[in-house]
């Protein structure tokens, strides 16, 4: 199986009646098998008219476990996209990160740099992809991902709640104010 930033995808089930769950997650290569147990959980907690296209903020995944992802997942049910993040982005969230981490001590200790590309996913994803369900990458799915994804979110294409102090630190990265219109921030 080869692995490249474009992705890897499986074959979908024959049926025309799938629905596609677009899922979107991040992780750096220390939380890769947290991120593999958090997509099989959903896909074994989806329902069978439904599939999971994956798309992966990649901090730095290597090959190897890049491969024991795909390895451990049921590929019928899914596609994987593994995203790179870009240069230009990836030194606003570095700066960010900083930011943060001067004002707070204890941030340092429990949020990498990984967890902030959730606040630039409408910069990284394709622009027909019109709505999202975002997964920490260290979590177990105990339901079906489906009756989120028909929940109405109106005109917004994503759902996210942030605390206080990372919406302070968006409202100062000029770059993501468009994200930041475009998101419902609703738990």
């Amino acid at each position: 199986m080869q692995i490249n930033n474009s992705g890897y995808q499986s074959s979908p089930k024959s049926s025309t009646d799938i629905e596609s769950i677009i899922v979107v997650c991040a992780a750096d290569n220390n939380y890769s098998m947290p991120l593999a147990v958090t997509m099989r959980s959903a896909i074994e907690n989806l329902k069978d008219n439904c599939k999971i296209i994956f798309y992966i903020i990649d901090g730095g995944i290597t090959n190897l476990n890049k491969q024991k992802i795909l390895k451990s997942l049921i590929l019928g049910r899914c596609e994987v996209k593994f995203v790179s993040m870009p240069d230009y982005l990836l030194r606003d969230i570095q700066e960010a990160h900083k930011t943060l981490e001067s004002a707070n001590r204890r941030i340092k200790s429990h949020i990498t740099i990984a967890s902030f590309y959730r606040l630039i996913i409408s910069e990284l994803l394709p622009n027909n992809v019109e709505k999202v369900i975002y997964l920490d990458c260290d979590l177990v799915v105990k339901g079906d991902l489906g009756q989120l994804w028909q929940s109405d979110i109106e005109n917004s294409y994503m759902m996210e709640s942030f605390s206080y102090d990372i919406w302070r630190l968006l409202e100062r990265m000029p770059v993501h104010r468009r994200s930041l219109q475009r998101c419902n921030y609703g738990a």
